[in-house]
Formats: C-alpha cells, sequence, structure tokens
C-alpha cells in the first residue's frame, strides 16, 4: 500500500531560482559530445485522441 505524503513546501522565492541549476544539470544528462548514447527517447507532447473522433 502506498502512502500518500504531501509535497514539500515552496520557498518563498519560489522553485524560479533552481531554474538554471535544473537546467544545468539536464543538460549535461541529455549532451553526449561524443555520440556515445546508443537510445533516443522520443516524446510525443500531443495526446491519442482518435477513439474520441
Amino acid at each position: 500500500m502506498k502512502v500518500l505524503r504531501w509535497p514539500s513546501k515552496m520557498p518563498d522565492g519560489g522553485l524560479l531560482t533552481y531554474g538554471e541549476v535544473a537546467y544545468q544539470h539536464g543538460k549535461s544528462k541529455v549532451t553526449d559530445p561524443l555520440g556515445a548514447c546508443e537510445q533516443t527517447i522520443h516524446i510525443s507532447l500531443l495526446t491519442n485522441r482518435s477513439g474520441e473522433l
């Protein structure tokens, strides 16, 4: 059984101050200057609404 928890409290200045750090961290995980990554993830931001047509 999962236990639901409240998220941690939002800082007074918001999370925008963490934006640049998060961007650089994520960028370093995705960018591979050697091209050694053998897999690519393609993410579609569109929903599949074919059942509603």
